[in-house]
C-alpha cells in the first residue's frame, strides 16, 4: 500500500511539474511572438475540403502547437505533413500523439523557429499566427514559395498576398483566407 501511495505521490508531482513547465514555456514563447491557441477545427475542414490538398503533397503548419491540423490533415488527405513550432514540449506532445494517432508515417514535427525555416518544398501552408508575425512572414512566403503553393491563413489576413478563397463563419465572424503563390 505505501509502494501505491509513494507511485502516485511521483506521477502528480511530475505532472504539476511539466504543467509548470509547459506554462513556463508558454508564457516565453507567447512573449516573442504568438501563444499557444488551437485552430477552430470545423473552420479549418471547411477550408482544406475546399483546397483539398493532393496525396502526396507536402503540407507544412507553421506554429503547429500540439499537430492536430498536421495529423488531420495527413491522414484524411494522405498527404506528408511537417509541423513546425518554436516550443520544445509541444513538439513532443505532438510526436506521441502521432504516434499514438498512427499518423506518424505521414508527419514530421520539427522544434525550429519559422522565420528559420525553409518552406520552399511546400505545396501547402497552414498558419495561425498573429497580424505582426504575418506581416512578417508575408513577404518570405511570396518569394521563397513555389508557384502554384496555397497558403492558408487562420483569422488573420496577410496583407501582401492577395486572397483567392475566403470562408467566412457568419456566427463566429472568422475567416479563413486562402492564397494561391503566383
Amino acid at each position: 500500500m505505501n509502494i501505491l501511495n509513494l507511485i502516485t505521490a511521483i506521477v502528480v508531482l511530475s505532472v504539476i511539474i511539466i504543467l509548470i513547465v509547459f506554462a513556463f514555456f508558454n508564457l516565453a514563447v507567447s512573449l516573442a511572438g504568438t501563444p499557444y491557441v488551437p485552430s477552430k477545427r470545423k473552420m479549418i475542414f471547411r477550408a482544406l475540403k475546399d483546397v483539398n490538398p493532393e496525396p502526396n503533397s507536402v503540407f507544412m503548419d507553421l506554429g503547429c502547437g500540439d499537430g492536430y491540423i498536421v495529423r488531420h490533415v495527413a491522414k484524411r488527405f494522405k498527404v506528408n505533413s511537417i509541423g513546425i513550432d518554436i516550443n520544445p514540449l509541444l513538439i513532443g506532445f505532438a510526436k506521441v500523439l502521432s504516434f499514438l494517432t498512427g499518423t506518424s508515417r505521414r508527419t514530421r514535427f520539427i522544434c525550429n523557429d519559422i522565420f528559420r525555416s525553409n518552406f520552399s518544398h511546400a505545396d501547402y501552408v497552414f498558419l495561425y499566427l498573429m497580424p505582426s508575425l504575418l506581416e512578417k512572414l508575408g513577404p518570405r512566403l511570396a518569394h521563397e514559395c513555389k508557384p502554384g503553393t496555397i497558403i492558408i491563413s487562420n483569422t488573420f489576413p496577410i496583407r501582401r498576398l492577395r486572397p483567392y478563397l475566403t470562408k467566412t463563419i457568419p456566427y463566429k465572424k472568422l475567416d479563413v483566407f486562402v492564397y494561391r503563390i503566383p
